[in-house]
């Protein structure tokens, strides 16, 4: 019976688990890569007649960003006006405590507004929530494209994958920021939509619901 030949790489046994190493490093770079991208629309900071303007999407660093920009330009001002599309939820929380801890007003008008994902935990966090102009914004998945809008996070694309981080840190989040029956509906909302579309919400349910205090303009 001949024999058997084994044929090994050249490169061998350590040569081989080396590459594999190296392989497995690139593609872990390249996803966390992905996951630190940030789009053109970042996060912008502006100052407006009795208030200011957030702008953009939520990347690493804004919530650092944020806090330093409202102790130093934004000092004296107790509105926060929201605009975005969401973004980081880390960044988001870090914002949103800073917010609650200062006493500022979180505002978001339907009309204008788009304040969608993660920008709705910056929104909780306001001492008073005010909705203003949304009262004819449909609840639900519309086309309105406005005003508050809620989904459950993603982990570059992948929503089963953020659902560990959703209940560790989103949700007990909610919890602290909003009235028991509204943390209930945002949480209950944002598990039951794993997708990229928004469910959309009306501003007279947000004021029933207690997610908004208000839903008149803060502006004279």
């Amino acid at each position: 019976m001949p024999k058997m030949q084994l044929r090994f790489s050249p490169l061998g046994n350590s040569g081989l688990a080396a590459m594999l190493v190296l392989l497995l490093a690139a593609a872990h770079a390249t996803k966390a890569s992905a996951s630190q991208s940030c789009p053109e629309d970042s996060m912008r900071l502006s100052k407006q007649p009795g208030y200011v303007l957030l702008e953009g999407h939520f990347c690493r660093g804004d919530g650092v960003k944020f806090v330093n920009y409202m102790a130093s330009t934004g000092n004296g001002y107790s509105i926060l006006r929201l605009n975005s599309g969401g973004g980081s939820g880390e960044e988001a929380v870090e914002i949103g405590r800073y917010i609650r801890a200062h006493a500022i007003t979180t505002w978001t008008d339907g009309s204008r507004d788009r304040c969608a994902s993660a920008c709705n935990r910056v929104f909780a966090a306001g001492t008073k929530r005010i909705y203003s102009n949304a009262d004819d914004i449909p609840s639900g998945k519309t086309q309105a494209r406005r005003g508050l809008g809620f989904h459950h996070p993603n982990s570059n694309g992948d929503f089963q994958k953020a659902i560990p981080f959703y209940q560790q840190t989103i949700a007990p989040y909610i919890r602290q920021m909003l009235p028991p029956a509204a943390a209930r509906w945002v949480i209950e909302t944002d598990e039951g939509n794993l997708t990229h579309d928004m469910f959309w919400l009306n501003g007279l349910d947000a004021v029933r619901l207690g997610i908004s205090t208000e839903n008149k303009s803060p502006l004279p």
